[in-house]
C-alpha cells in the first residue's frame, strides 16, 4: 500500500466573512501526479498556499506530520512550491537557485556541493546556460524554467505548481509539461492547471473546485463534462453597450 503523501482533511478558508474554501476532504499517495482543476476564484491557489505551510491552518498532513508541526526548514526540505506570479529579483540564477538550498545548511554557505546541486537542477531543466545571467535580463520562459529549477535543487518529496505556464508560449509550455512529465516517477506532484490536454496526459488523481467546494477526486477518464466545472462564469460581450460607450447615444 503506497504511503500517503498528504491528506486533507475538513479544511476551511475564510477571509473576511467569504468562504474561500468549505470543508475540502482528499488524499494523494506518494509519488502521484495530482492536477487540481475548477474556474478563477474556485480556491486552488489558495490550497497550495495552505498545503505549503504559507497559508495557517489544522486540516493537512504531510507525509503524516500535520503541516502546523513541520518547522519551516524541515518543511522545506519536503515541499517546494512554484507560484503562479513570479517576480525579476536583481540575482544571478545561480545566486537565486542557492537560496533554496538554505533548509539544508545549518548557516548560509555555498558550498561547491551547493552550487553542484543546483547547475545540476538547471541542466534538468534545460537551462545551464543562464547560471550566471541575471533574473531580470532573461526571458519570462527562461524565468519559468529558473523557478522551476529552484523547486527541484530544494529535493522536494512534494511540488506544488500554480499554473506554471499560464503566460508562456507554446514551445515552453511542451518543454514544462515533458519536464513534469519525467519529474511524476520522482516525486508527488500537485498541479494547479487549466490546461485539461496535460490534466488527462499526466494525472492520476484529479480534484475539481467549484466555489470553494471539492466537486470531483478522482482519475481524469471518470470527469463526465469538464465544462460542468469551468462554464458556471456566464460572460457575453455586449456590443451595443461598447458603441454607447465610444459614440454614445
Amino acid at each position: 500500500m503506497n504511503q500517503k503523501a498528504l491528506v486533507v482533511s475538513h479544511l476551511n478558508k475564510v477571509i473576511s466573512k467569504e468562504i474561500i474554501l468549505n470543508d475540502i476532504n482528499f488524499s494523494v499517495d506518494e509519488r502521484k501526479f495530482c492536477s487540481v482543476i475548477g474556474e478563477n476564484g474556485a480556491g486552488k491557489t489558495t490550497l497550495l498556499r495552505m498545503i505549503a505551510g504559507i497559508e495557517p491552518t489544522s486540516g493537512i498532513n504531510i507525509f503524516g506530520k500535520p503541516v502546523k508541526n513541520y518547522k519551516p526548514k524541515e518543511l522545506a526540505r519536503v515541499v517546494s512550491l512554484l507560484p503562479q506570479h513570479i517576480t525579476k529579483a536583481p540575482f544571478k540564477v545561480i545566486e537565486f537557485l542557492l537560496l533554496s538550498r538554505y533548509p539544508y545548511q545549518s548557516s548560509y554557505s555555498n558550498t561547491k556541493e551547493e552550487k553542484n546541486i543546483c547547475y545540476e537542477a538547471l541542466d534538468i531543466v534545460g537551462i545551464s546556460r543562464l547560471s550566471d545571467k541575471y533574473l531580470n535580463r532573461i526571458s519570462g520562459g527562461e524565468l519559468e524554467l529558473v523557478y522551476l529549477a529552484s523547486c527541484i535543487a530544494q529535493r522536494p518529496k512534494l511540488l506544488l505548481a500554480d499554473e506554471p505556464t499560464t503566460f508562456l508560449d507554446m514551445s515552453y509550455k511542451k518543454h514544462i509539461n515533458s519536464i513534469f512529465k519525467a519529474l511524476k516517477e520522482f516525486t508527488t506532484v500537485i498541479l494547479v492547471t487549466h490546461n485539461i490536454e496535460l490534466v488527462r496526459e499526466l494525472s492520476d488523481q484529479v480534484i475539481a473546485l467549484k466555489k470553494g467546494k471539492m466537486i470531483f477526486n478522482g482519475s481524469p477518464d471518470e470527469i463526465e463534462n469538464f465544462n460542468n466545472i469551468f462554464g458556471s462564469n456566464k460572460l457575453s460581450v455586449n456590443k451595443d453597450k461598447i458603441s454607447r460607450f465610444f459614440y454614445g447615444t
